[in-house]
């Protein structure tokens, strides 16, 4: 999942962009908007790294770009994307890791293909591996290989294909480590949705036949998931095939 920051004064064009992310991107990102340039550096600062920020820098350029070094020097090089309404002081956006530059008045378009890339980018980066502790100390999973995380008291178990890991950790940290395609399926369980194979009201089924158990009030949430990201979880397996089965109370439904 990316993580999106997004920054303006005007409360009708923070809820505009956060609604246009949303609905292009669905669970792939989670976002949050602010209005006011302290409660954006401290929220981001204390409680809320972002993979990508957007501001507005047009009302006051030197603050927003003091701000946007404080959070790079804190959390490393954050890509930002800058609306902005000339390209008159562009040395001064360069002083930080500029992704984009967008003049305003915003055009959707421009800003979700800024965004495109840098997702793009992350993805690539995501699925190398997942950093974890374990009795030895630090060990690096590659994603591709993960299937399942199933979590027992403080013990958090990573099952691969062919390998088990045993770590340290919690479940809701992970996940915001994983890429976009891992999702939580149960209050014990995160599971690779790009090696499932079927899908049913009480559990999720994954290539290797392995079961993972749904919990209740996931149910809706995992066949959404499916559902709208279909395309994307079939863009490197042609040849694969998910079934979505549904109850005979779902079916009447829908009839």
């Amino acid at each position: 999942m990316v993580k999106i920051a997004v920054y303006d004064q005007r409360t009708d064009v923070v809820n505009r962009i956060l609604c246009t992310l949303r609905l292009r991107y669905g669970y792939r990102v989670a976002a949050r908007g602010f209005t006011d340039l302290e409660s954006f550096r401290e929220g981001l600062l204390l409680q809320w790294p972002p993979d990508i920020a957007v501001l507005n820098i047009a009302v006051d350029m030197d603050a927003c770009i003091g701000t946007a070094k404080k959070i790079q020097e804190a959390y490393g090089r954050i890509p930002f994307i800058f609306l902005m309404d000339s390209y008159c002081e562009l040395a001064k956006v360069f002083q930080v890791n500029t992704a984009a530059c967008l003049k305003l008045p915003l055009q959707p378009v421009k800003m979700t293909a800024a965004v495109d890339h840098l997702m793009n980018e992350k993805k690539e980066r995501d699925r190398e591996v997942l950093l974890v502790k374990n009795q030895s100390g630090m060990e690096l999973i590659p994603c591709e290989e993960i299937w399942s995380i199933g979590s027992c008291r403080h013990t958090v178990t990573v099952y691969g294909q062919k390998n088990i890991w045993k770590c340290y950790g919690k479940l809701d940290e992970m996940m915001e480590r994983l890429p976009w395609y891992f999702l939580r399926c149960h209050q014990s369980w995160i599971v690779n949705m790009e090696k499932l194979k079927e899908v049913q009201n009480s559990y999720i089924e994954m290539d290797s036949a392995k079961r993972i158990p749904v919990s209740r009030n996931r149910c809706k949430t995992v066949r959404k998931f499916t559902e709208e990201n279909f395309e994307n979880m079939l863009e490197n397996q042609e040849d694969k095939r998910i079934r979505i089965c549904v109850s005979e109370s779902e079916k009447a439904a829908h009839e």
